[in-house]
């Protein structure tokens, strides 16, 4: 059975008006409320989610590549051994050169080289692979730093490979190894030099993508 509601007048800032109807009536305009509160609810939780999802990921992984440095004007020199005298167990020698994207006279400075040496055995007395040094190595180039490490034979011919440790820049992250031809003036060489890199570096962690 409805019971009709008394009429009742609400007094605003609009004015006056008269307000009629029944329970049955503020019930359904009550469910009607609700049910599109629920649905603004539902609606607005999806467009969050919408808009809140990210664009997919980029894929990410280590990036090989191969790369290869050359050098000019090569200096190996301590202050312990005179020039052309191989380096003894315990001493100390700096390298330094510059480095350039073509062999010989014509290639274009790229950036420089810089290497702390020690020697880890007397001449005639290398063990049987030959090290007589052991080298960490620095190629500071436009768009990072790479280092590596590792030991050198004193023959000029010789191709030695090293460990690359880490870098700086475009090469933040980097690993791999390269083989390093050395031929300091110091010790008869030509004073030339050459880098055969294969780099790992993970892709996004220099902030490029």
């Amino acid at each position: 059975m409805n019971c009709p509601l008394p009429l009742r007048e609400e007094h605003g800032e609009r004015g006056t008006h008269t307000v009629i109807g029944n329970r049955r009536e503020a019930l359904k305009r009550g469910f009607l409320m609700i049910g599109a509160a629920v649905g603004v609810g539902t609606a607005g939780k999806a467009l969050v989610s919408s808009s809140g999802d990210s664009a997919p990921a980029r894929s990410r992984g280590p990036r090989m590549e191969q790369l290869t440095l050359h050098g000019r004007q090569w200096h190996l020199t301590s202050t312990e051994l005179k020039p052309g005298q191989l380096p003894d167990k315990g001493s100390r020698l700096l390298g330094r050169g510059e480095l350039v994207d073509a062999p010989g006279a014509t290639g274009t400075a790229i950036g420089e080289f810089h290497a702390t040496s020690f020697g880890i055995d007397s001449p005639g007395r290398a063990g049987a692979d030959g090290a007589a040094t052991l080298e960490f190595h620095t190629f500071n180039l436009s768009d990072g730093t790479l280092m590596g490490s590792g030991t050198a034979r004193a023959s000029l011919d010789a191709a030695d490979v090293f460990a690359i440790v880490g870098g700086t820049g475009k090469y933040v992250g980097a690993r791999g190894s390269y083989v390093a031809r050395q031929q300091p003036l110091e010790l008869g060489g030509d004073g030339t030099a050459q880098f055969t890199l294969t780099l790992i570096t993970e892709e996004g962690l220099d902030g490029r993508g």
